[in-house]
């Protein structure tokens, strides 16, 4: 019964209808992969605005100094020295990188904060970023019919 099965499927594969629907599929990746990296390549947008490595610093200082103090569960699960090594870490970013993007700095203290394991804690968007997402398309324009 299980050989019949693996026929079956395979005939399925082979058919000319299936072949062309994965092919299409495959073309579309392809193409949205490299109109993506295009678009990010060509985007001047608020989230390359690159801040210093002093100012990504003084941020990390004042956010890392902010949980320690204020959050009631901030080593509950996730032990010290793994979350201060994580603030570290993006501070080393920002020095190898000579700064960072407010997008990158955004996305390492949100993965910092995740340690946390905790719902009601996450990095807000900043200002730039969000009036940016509403005016600018983040999608391919895409039509649901």
């Amino acid at each position: 019964m299980a050989l019949d099965l693996e026929k079956e499927t395979m005939t399925q594969i082979k058919s000319p209808k299936l072949l062309s629907s994965l092919q299409a599929v495959f073309i579309f990746l392809i193409t949205s992969m490299t109109l993506s990296a295009e678009v990010s390549q060509h985007c001047d947008s608020a989230a390359q605005r690159k801040l210093t490595e002093a100012q990504v610093i003084v941020d990390v200082a004042l956010a890392k100094e902010a949980y320690e103090r204020i959050h009631p569960g901030y080593t509950r699960y996730t032990d010290n020295k793994e979350i201060e090594t994580a603030w570290q870490n993006i501070v080393q970013n920002a020095k190898i990188k000579r700064g960072l993007t407010v997008g990158d700095l955004y996305l390492q203290v949100q993965k910092t904060l995740a340690l946390i394991h905790c719902d009601h804690t996450k990095a807000n968007l900043p200002k730039v970023l969000k009036k940016e997402r509403g005016t600018q398309p983040i999608y391919l324009p895409f039509r649901w019919t």
